[in-house]
């Protein structure tokens, strides 16, 4: 009988054994084993009835050798093995097992070290910091071009882009738009922005009705859906524009540091999309579908097998969400300022038009359930960061409208009568506001 190693050619010479502990034949399976677990040298006597056996019984010692790596935290020896079994045999779900098992754990390793690692070089940063800038942008579907219109007019004052002013950007909903929007890198130089403040409001001028694509309407069923919350809108049309936009673009690629809020169907509270927690291939598109998908107006978005839904439903105003990172980041609360923008606010409260509303006056203002809802969030957390920092540390700017003007509404006529707004608070600000604009644009160009 020819001895030889298994896949070696039979005429070469064995190799040696010596100095190590040879292991009793097994089954006509001679094995050569050192004290790390690892084969040297595998000997197998092949006949044609022990043909299957052996094979088994190899693909048994690899198993013994992955499973021992695992445990001893060596996952690249471990991967390796996976790799030469499953080319012996593709279908062993042992290894298979195993192999998900060590991938789960590399990333779960790699998630909780790199926060760690971001905050200590946040905090390095923070110590030589002697300004941290924040822009914080509420959600408001169309509404956004308000706040686009005001950045658009900070850029040509101080002939600076966005990404080199602010030193963050939070935003909710289309507050993300415009904040990863001025943050995320040009696709053929990755350290300039790919877009200014002028691209995004002519985004909102123009793009409109590529985002806002009514679904096919259905047959109503009131014992189906008794509060006819469904989508009114396909997701195709807004997943279509970010591509256009961003391409593969993963968020931690973005120029400066952002917090993106979502609401997530395993969780009771917000989660915040940030650079930190991003690493793992979590594309921009994928955030901005998250954030945007309001309800009543766009199904939930699935990510990571997870249901998630617009952040505004918490956090329309990102503003303390912000603030809190900067404050775990390590910045000094005297050397942070924030810019908050608003998406407007309405007077009018169509809620209090009926004393005693029904379901049917319910379901004809869904719209405006959903404003109240976001409204009170918003109202409070601008209370209470006005509390928290003085005038000349935090800036918020908002209007109020007469009446609602919903955040689908992308008609020619409504984005006019926005631009005109954002325009006329621009200017009543630059002459009312105890020269806090001009003392802003200062502050932004000389930072």
């Amino acid at each position: 009988m020819d001895m030889y190693k298994v896949g070696e050619d039979p005429s070469e010479t064995e190799l040696s054994s010596s100095d190590n502990s040879t292991i009793p034949d097994i089954n006509g399976v001679n094995k050569t084993m050192v004290r790390d677990g690892t084969i040297l040298n595998c000997k197998c006597i092949i006949t044609t009835d022990g043909l299957r056996s052996d094979i088994e019984l190899i693909n048994d010692l690899l198993y013994g050798i992955v499973h021992l790596n695992r445990e001893i935290l060596n996952e690249k020896i471990a991967l390796t093995n996976i790799d030469r079994a499953l080319r012996s045999n593709d279908n062993n779900e042992e290894i298979k097992n195993e192999q998900t098992i060590i991938n789960k754990l590399i990333e779960r390793r790699s998630q909780s070290e790199t926060p760690i690692m971001h905050n200590i070089i946040h905090r390095k940063r923070a110590d030589n910091c002697s300004s941290y800038n924040i822009l914080s942008i509420d959600g408001g579907g169309i509404r956004g071009i308000l706040a686009a219109i005001w950045l658009r007019e900070l850029e040509r004052n101080t002939k600076r882009s966005s990404s080199s002013m602010f030193q963050m950007m939070a935003g909710t909903s289309t507050g993300a738009i415009i904040a990863v929007g001025l943050s995320a890198p040009d696709k053929n130089n990755r350290t300039i922005p790919g877009y200014d403040a002028s691209q995004l409001v002519e985004l909102y001028k123009t793009c409109g009705r590529d985002i806002f694509i009514k679904k096919p309407r259905r047959f109503y069923s009131y014992r189906r859906s008794p509060l006819a919350l469904t989508p009114r809108y396909s997701s195709y049309g807004k997943r279509r524009l970010f591509e256009r936009y961003f391409d593969q673009t993963l968020l931690c690629e973005c120029l400066t540091d952002v917090v993106i809020p979502v609401v997530r169907s395993d969780d009771a509270h917000t989660h915040l999309f940030t650079r930190n927690n991003s690493l793992y291939s979590t594309t921009i598109v994928d955030v901005l579908m998250a954030t945007t998908a309001a309800p009543t107006y766009f199904q939930p978005h699935i990510l990571n097998n997870m249901n998630h839904i617009d952040g505004g439903v918490q956090m329309n105003n990102p503003t303390m969400a912000a603030y809190t990172k900067a404050i775990e980041y390590g910045y000094k609360k005297e050397n942070i300022f924030i810019l908050s923008l608003g998406t407007g606010d309405s007077i009018y409260d169509p809620l209090k038009a009926n004393d005693h509303p029904d379901i049917i006056y319910y379901l004809k203002n869904r719209s405006a359930v959903v404003k109240v809802l976001i409204d009170s969030q918003q109202h409070n957390v601008d209370y209470q960061m006005s509390i928290l920092m003085d005038d000349e540390h935090y800036y918020r700017w908002q209007v109020c409208f007469e009446e609602l003007i919903e955040l689908d509404k992308y008609e020619a006529d409504t984005v006019n009568k926005l631009e005109n707004i954002a325009y006329e608070y621009w200017e009543e600000m630059q002459i009312y506001d105890n020269n806090r604009v001009n003392r802003l644009i200062e502050r932004l160009k000389s930072e």
